[in-house]
């Protein structure tokens, strides 16, 4: 399955569009929104949270994200379903080790967002903004289980570089590293 591009990404936001074709915005975390961030965690189910804890899930660490956001160490976006943000972020997404060339990607979606194509779009989107800034690949790992989830980064273009047994929560797992090689003008 292709992305679907509505428009380019910048340091501003973007939009990206579901399999119907609904416009769906992505714009930067802000520091002011650690309640939104807080709340989304609250949708995240426990077995969201065994495939995706890249960090805690909880509002003291929105509080730290929010503040660390001028800091220039990651990309952190917020996937909303209208412009204003009113609906709160059913996703979230990051690109950590932002100064180097191959940033670490990471994102979820909230159950009431799945299914229709945004993990696809979203990934794509962090992707575009990697390559606009210049950087030369991205990099995440996934649970070789987690299948909507390897399946959409395949489809947005990871090819697996790596797996290995992860210990995480009383079990151990496949965890496959992939890669995406950004060209210029991606």
């Amino acid at each position: 399955m292709a992305r679907r591009r509505v428009d380019a990404p910048d340091n501003r936001g973007g939009t990206v569009a579901d399999r119907s074709g609904r416009t769906w915005y992505v714009r930067d975390l802000r520091p002011a929104d650690t309640d939104v961030l807080a709340a989304y965690f609250t949708l995240l189910t426990p077995a969201d949270y065994a495939n995706f804890h890249p960090h805690p899930l909880d509002r003291e660490t929105a509080e730290r994200l929010t503040a660390e956001v001028s800091s220039g160490g990651a990309c952190r976006c917020l996937l909303l379903p209208d412009r204003d943000g009113a609906g709160g972020a059913l996703g979230y997404g990051f690109l950590d080790d932002w100064a180097q060339a191959e940033p670490s990607l990471g994102m979820s979606l909230a159950p009431a967002a799945r299914g229709r194509g945004l993990g696809i779009a979203f990934t794509g989107y962090l992707v575009d903004r990697a390559a606009a800034a210049g950087k030369t690949a991205v990099r995440l790992c996934v649970y070789r289980d987690n299948v909507p989830a390897y399946r959409s980064y395949t489809a947005a273009g990871f090819r697996e570089v790596d797996s290995h047994l992860e210990a995480w929560g009383g079990r151990e797992r496949d965890e496959v590293g992939m890669r995406c090689t950004l060209r210029p003008g991606r």
